[in-house]
This record gives structure tokens, C-alpha cells and sequence, in this order.
């Protein structure tokens, strides 16, 4: 498992970013079938486990295919993945597991990166823009740190946000004019993100990407295709696929 809280893209034709699975293993699995090959790099941004009936073995599979396939597979760590840092409810996952089984699964997860960066131009995470300058940045964040809950917790506001989903308290919230001035600062085009079902697909005059990739959310599942050949502006040049 990388140890490294940055992972930076450079190789490859294709980039795949996958929401919140959340349990839903069939939808890790098809996307594994679906996307999967030499020049394909798979980046799942968080939250693999709890909500969904079958937490384990969504992330058993997703550790897995980590293993099996090293420079190709990315998993970013989200808020569900760092429970022995900050605790939340519900938590089906976490609360099923043995003494042993929580400090190992704990261990593991929290050596999760936390950010991925692909052609130099999009920054994935999964929830918020930690106050940086510079995603060099990144690799000094302490686990904990109000940098840290930007990214594993961190909302933003948006305009149009979705009715009929409501979100826990206590997640911190950041402005247009953050996701902008760290934006400029980091010279990035698109941020793409998962973690707030109630966020609009695109936002912030499409640079912004919010994916759900789990049957768990009364949403569909989506994923980004991101072509590595092409210029990237914002999210116009993104496929975006549901399945």
C-alpha cells in the first residue's frame, strides 16, 4: 500500500475515477470488468465501506485488485476509511469487527493517499480543498488536522444543491471563493470529488465533478472517463458513463 499521501498520474492513455462505493461490490466489480487494462489507471475516491450490506467484501476486492495490479489502482482514503480518527454513525462496518480485525483494517486504510493528481491539471480527492498553495503540500498533512477533515469530510456550497438528502452535522463547508483561490494557487482545471450526494454533478462553472458510484445513494452510478491524450479544461472534456 502506498505510503504516500499524493499520487501523481503521469502514465497510461486513460483515467478512471470512481465515487463512493459504499458496500456496493457489484458496482466495484463491473467497473474492474468494465475499465481494466494496461493503459487504463483506476482512481476510487473513498469511501469504501459501511451503508452497504456488503462493506467487507467490497473492500477485501478493492485491496485485492490494489495488490494485483499496483500502478494501475488507486484507492484515496475517505472519511469512512479513518473511523479510529474520527468516529461517526452509522458505522455497520466498523462496529462488526473484532478488536484485531479494527486494528488491522485501521492500520491499513489510514496508510491510504490522500490525493491524486493526473496530467498536472486535475486534483481528485474526496470530500474538500485542504488551504493549500502548492499539492506539494499535500504530503505534509497530518491525519486529524483541519487540512485533513477539508479533504476526508468537506463540503462544498453550491448554488443548486439537491433536495431530499439530508447530510450528517459536524462536516465543515467551503466556499466558491476557497475551491477558486486553491484552484489558482495549485494551477489546477478540475477537481473531481465524491463524499456530498447532495452536491450537483458539475459545479463551479464545471470544474467542479461530484460522483456517486454506489446503488446505496438515490443516485445513479457514475464514474469519470478522463482520455490522458487530451487537454483538459474543465468538465466538458470528461465522460461521464452510468451504469
Amino acid at each position: 500500500m502506498l505510503k504516500s499521501r499524493l499520487v501523481e498520474i503521469n502514465a497510461g492513455k486513460r483515467a478512471v475515477f470512481v465515487g463512493d462505493t459504499h458496500g456496493d461490490v457489484e458496482a466495484s466489480k463491473e467497473v474492474f470488468s468494465r475499465f481494466l487494462d494496461k493503459d487504463t489507471n483506476i482512481i476510487l475516491l473513498g469511501d469504501y465501506v459501511d451503508r452497504g450490506e456488503f462493506s467487507r467484501e467490497n473492500l477485501d476486492y478493492l485491496l485485492e485488485m490494489k495488490e494485483k495490479h499496483p500502478d494501475n489502482v488507486f484507492l484515496l482514503m475517505g472519511n469512512h476509511e479513518a473511523h479510529s480518527i474520527k468516529p461517526f454513525s452509522p458505522d455497520e462496518f466498523w462496529a462488526s469487527l473484532s478488536k484485531e480485525e479494527y486494528k488491522y483494517y485501521s492500520s491499513l486504510l489510514l496508510s491510504l493517499p490522500l490525493v491524486a493528481v493526473a496530467k498536472n491539471c486535475i486534483i481528485a480527492l474526496h470530500g474538500s480543498l485542504p488551504n493549500i498553495k502548492s499539492v506539494r503540500e499535500i504530503e505534509r498533512i497530518a491525519l486529524g488536522s483541519d487540512d485533513w477533515k477539508a479533504i476526508t469530510w468537506g463540503d462544498f456550497e453550491f448554488d443548486e444543491e439537491l433536495k431530499g438528502i439530508h447530510l450528517c452535522s459536524g462536516r465543515p463547508k467551503y466556499s466558491k471563493e476557497h475551491f477558486d483561490k486553491v484552484m489558482l494557487s495549485c494551477k489546477m482545471n478540475l477537481l473531481i470529488r465524491a463524499h456530498q450526494p447532495n452536491a450537483p454533478l458539475f459545479g463551479y462553472n464545471m470544474r467542479c465533478i461530484t460522483l456517486f458510484t454506489s446503488k446505496y445513494y438515490p443516485l445513479p452510478r457514475r464514474v469519470a472517463v478522463v482520455d490522458l491524450n487530451k487537454e483538459i479544461k474543465d468538465a466538458r472534456d470528461v465522460k461521464i458513463l452510468s451504469f
